[in-house]
């Protein structure tokens, strides 16, 4: 559970997309790595493989968890990419006159903008980002998901996706322990 907390950790302090990559690829990984020894201990009495059996059903069932099961497949089976990265941008919106001057990507982005006439510009502004794409695994192709328990996702971030996973796999690993008590 340590590997994928500091993936987390590492995917929410990413300042490049490099790192927000990487960060992605070790947390689908030290997933995949949890059901491995949840696998493994389960094989030590009936009522721990029934357990296992019925949460390896819900890892198929549920698009997070079986998105995050291929997304790690296909990181690790084959050359595709995992996520896209998306360009930053810079949008000036408004009912008035301005002046765009400057240079806009890449580490030495650089711009000013003089308003003219009317009223302020507004601006919005985007950070390069990486974004959740499909994935195939063994020839079928899994979308990013859209639903995780049966509940909407707001917004399928890499960061908001490995959030949310972070958190059922805390709860399986506990109920894991309970079992062996």
């Amino acid at each position: 559970m340590e590997k994928a907390e500091k993936a987390l950790t590492n995917l929410e302090a990413s300042k490049a997309l490099e790192e927000a990559e990487d960060a992605w690829s070790d947390f689908v990984s030290a997933a995949s790595t949890i059901y491995s020894k949840l696998h493994q201990g389960s094989k030590t009495t009936g009522k721990s493989e029934a357990w296992y059996g019925r949460k390896a059903t819900e890892r198929k069932k549920d698009e997070l968890l079986a998105y995050i099961h291929h997304a790690r497949n296909s990181d690790e089976h084959s050359i595709a990419e995992i996520v896209k990265r998306a360009p930053g941008s810079i949008a000036v919106a408004g009912k008035g006159s301005y002046v765009f001057n400057g240079r806009i990507g890449g580490p030495n982005t650089n711009f000013t903008v003089k308003h003219v006439g009317g009223e302020p510009p507004r601006f919005d502004i985007r950070n390069p980002s990486i974004h959740l794409i499909p994935v195939k695994d063994r020839g079928v192709v899994y979308a990013p998901p859209s639903t995780h328990l049966g509940n909407r996702i707001e917004g399928t971030s890499p960061l908001t996706v490995a959030s949310l996973a972070f958190a059922y796999l805390s709860d399986l690993i506990e109920e894991a322990r309970s079992l062996s008590v």
